[in-house]
């Protein structure tokens, strides 16, 4: 069984090429799309954008900041 993975969807990043990169490691990926989904995984991962400042505004809207 692999470690867990959190991957927050806040509405920015490619969302699926982190899921297949992860389960090709062996992990286990979650993805996660408000606060009561992160139920004690291993890691998380917020995946990065070019431009943080609409990435930043659609994480904390979504409510998970």
């Amino acid at each position: 069984m692999g470690r867990s993975v959190a991957i927050v969807d806040y509405g920015s990043g490619n969302i699926a090429s982190l899921e297949m990169a992860f389960r090709a490691v062996g992990a286990e990926p979650v993805v996660v799309r408000q606060p009561s989904d992160l139920v004690s995984p291993d890691a998380v991962i917020l995946p990065g954008v070019g431009h943080f400042g609409p990435a930043s505004a659609d994480l904390h809207g979504s409510g998970l900041a």
